[in-house]
């Protein structure tokens, strides 16, 4: 369970999103869904053997939920169910799945800076019920997260950020980052605790604080981009945050590319995703 950060560029995200639901319904429904395949837990011939072999594997579970018979083991710990056409027990769901539930802003609200001239004295609201965000919108806040200053937008025109702003928010935080990163360096003993917080950070190897500086004020706004329908990032998202693929250098240049070809008028909505 994750949360992230999608730049959505363009005024048709809604619809460019959807395609990347992981379609959770229930079966009845996803069968139908035409994002949604069928995914094979265990092959029908299969059944037996895969329930012996889990019970020699995890006696204690086996002991605990005591399963009298294969296909009560694959329904209910597998979650399964049967599949005539490919006479195999499994479930349906999108293959190209990206996201369960996302908002506008989120965790992330107020992310853009706006260029003064633009910034409404009021500031601007959004209501849930409201279908679209008003021009320099703020979506809405996540759990545990305050709302948005006026003069920062979470829907905006590439030409109405103050883009030097931005980037020296990025150069700040950067530094207070880089002061976390090293406090988990005195202690390196819990291994998984400094993975994460090098992931978090996005700290590599070799990094100096010139270089890390560099790097995180200049690299890609957010963990993902949608852009023309397709969903560019630099690996799949797993649970609580940890990225599957620590390589995103191509994902670097893909991002400068697209943001270089972007005009003024172009739209930008920075989304919290969940997956």
């Amino acid at each position: 369970m994750s949360h992230f950060t999608v730049l959505a560029i363009g005024e048709n995200y809604k619809e460019e999103m959807e395609p990347y639901w992981e379609v959770d319904l229930a079966w009845e429904d996803a069968i139908k869904d035409p994002r949604a395949e069928f995914q094979v837990e265990v092959a029908g011939a299969s059944l037996d053997a895969a329930f012996e072999e889990w019970k020699e594997k995890d006696l204690a579970s086996a002991t605990k939920y005591n399963y009298l018979d294969a296909q009560a083991w694959v329904e209910n710990w597998n979650g399964a169910r049967y599949y005539h056409a490919e006479n195999a027990w499994g479930s349906f769901s999108n293959p190209k799945a990206k996201w369960d539930w996302w908002s506008v802003g989120g965790r992330w609200t107020g992310f853009f800076p706006l260029q003064r001239q633009k910034v409404n004295i009021k500031g601007w609201e959004f209501s849930k019920e409201a279908e679209e965000l008003p021009e320099h919108g703020l979506g809405t806040p996540g759990l545990m997260t305050e709302a948005g200053e006026s003069g920062w937008a979470d829907q905006v025109k590439v030409g109405d950020v103050d883009w030097a702003r931005f980037y020296l928010d990025k150069v700040e935080k950067a530094n207070t980052n880089w002061d976390k990163i090293q406090a988990e360096l005195v202690d390196p003993g819990n291994q998984d605790r400094l993975n994460y917080v090098r992931w978090a950070y996005g700290h590599r190897d070799g990094d100096t604080l010139e270089r890390y500086v560099q790097r995180r004020a200049q690299g890609p706004l957010t963990y993902a981009v949608l852009y023309k329908g397709e969903w560019i990032a630099n690996g799949e998202m797993g649970w609580f945050g940890v990225s599957m693929d620590e390589d995103c250098s191509s994902y670097e240049e893909a991002f400068t590319k697209i943001m270089e070809s972007l005009d003024d008028d172009d739209l930008l909505t920075i989304l919290d995703c969940h997956i």
